[in-house]
């Protein structure tokens, strides 16, 4: 499983938050907040729930050659 800390952007829902705080209660240990149009977007989720975001963590080519 991975391992989150404070701060951390992640996926929920495919949408993308931020790790506002960790908890050791289950079910819902993480609570998650990203920014909306309309105002922030609060969520609390199991760790199981949460993916990395792959694009931070995972090389890539995405450099176009001449």
């Amino acid at each position: 499983m991975a391992t989150f800390t404070v701060g951390t952007e992640v996926l929920y829902g495919g949408r993308r938050y931020v790790i506002t705080s960790l908890a050791g209660r289950e079910p819902f240990t993480v609570r998650l907040l990203a920014t909306t149009p309309s105002g922030p977007d609060i969520k609390m989720a199991r760790r199981s729930d949460l993916e990395k975001i792959t694009s931070y963590t995972e090389p890539r080519s995405d450099t176009t050659r001449a």
